[in-house]
C-alpha cells in the first residue's frame, strides 16, 4: 500500500472528488481501513510523544534553573542552608505543565455535552455518485450536490427519488439517514440505518451513525450498544472506543 496516499489522506490534502473516491476504497477494502486506522493511530502516538518530550525537557530546564550550585571546595558552617522551597519551585512547575499536557485534555472531553460530541465525531465522506448516461444521471448529481452542501431536506426529497426508482441503492439509503438525522428526524434516520445492517459493506458503517443518533438524544446505554458491535477491522472502531470512553 501506498503509504503517501494515506498520508494525502490523512492530512486532508485531497481534493474532495480524491476524499470520496478513497473513503468508497476503504468500505470495500477492511484491508485497507485498517492500513488507514494504524497510520491514523502511529501519528496520534507521535505527537503526543513529542508533547511528553518536549515536556521532559522543560522540566529539565526548569530543574537546572532552580537547582543549587555545588561548592568547589568546602564552606565553613556560618554558611546558610538554601530553603527546601528552592527544591519544590521546579516539581511544583513541572506538575502544572504535566496538568496542562495530559489530564486539562481529559477534563475538556468529560464536561462535552451530547450535541458536543455528536459534532465532533458524527462527520461523514463527501457523497460521490457513480453516474452513468441514464435517466437518473440528473436526479443522481442533484441529490448529491444538495447533500455536499448541507442542504438536507432538499437531499433528502432527492433521495426518496432515487430510492423508489432503484430500492437497492445502498448508499442513497445510508446519506439519506444522515440527512434525516441531521434534519432533526432522527427515528426516520434509524428507520433507514436498521435495514442496512445485514449489508457487510454498510454494517460498521450503520452502526456508528446509529451508535451517534443516540449520543444527540442522551440516550447512552443504545449509543453504547451499537458502538462495541462494530468490528475492530472498521475504520469506525476507533472513534467508537473514543465515544464510549467519553459517555460510560
Amino acid at each position: 500500500m501506498n503509504l503517501e496516499i494515506i498520508h494525502k489522506y490523512l492530512n486532508s490534502e485531497m481534493t474532495s472528488q480524491e476524499h470520496a473516491a478513497f473513503e468508497l476504497r476503504m468500505l470495500k477494502d477492511p484491508t485497507l481501513a485498517e492500513e488507514v486506522a494504524l497510520q491514523k493511530d502511529m501519528i496520534a502516538f507521535s505527537n503526543t510523544e513529542i508533547q511528553a518530550n518536549k515536556a521532559s525537557q522543560t522540566i529539565k530546564e526548569i530543574g537546572e534553573q532552580y537547582r543549587p550550585k555545588l561548592e568547589q571546595k568546602k564552606e565553613s558552617d556560618t554558611v546558610p542552608k538554601k530553603s527546601k522551597l528552592i527544591y519544590l519551585i521546579p516539581l511544583s512547575i513541572a506538575a502544572l505543565i504535566l496538568v496542562g499536557i495530559f489530564i486539562k485534555p481529559l477534563l475538556d472531553s468529560q464536561s462535552m455535552s451530547s450535541e458536543e460530541i455528536y459534532a465532533q465525531y458524527a462527520d461523514i465522506s463527501t457523497l460521490s455518485f457513480t453516474t452513468r448516461s441514464d435517466e437518473n444521471n440528473e436526479l443522481l448529481i442533484s441529490a448529491q450536490n444538495a447533500f455536499n452542501a448541507k442542504d438536507y431536506p432538499l437531499a433528502i426529497r432527492k433521495f426518496e427519488n432515487i430510492i423508489a426508482s432503484n430500492t437497492n441503492n445502498i448508499k442513497a439509503i445510508y446519506y439519506q439517514a444522515y440527512a434525516k438525522i441531521n434534519s432533526e428526524d432522527i427515528e426516520g434516520g434509524r428507520e433507514d440505518l436498521k435495514t442496512l445492517l445485514n449489508n457487510p459493506q454498510f454494517r460498521n458503517s450503520a452502526l456508528y451513525q446509529l451508535g451517534l443518533s443516540f449520543v444527540k438524544t442522551n440516550q447512552y446505554a443504545d449509543a453504547i450498544s451499537n458502538f462495541e458491535k462494530i468490528e475492530s477491522t472498521s475504520n469506525h472502531y476507533k472513534k467508537a472506543q473514543e465515544i464510549i470512553e467519553l459517555i460510560k
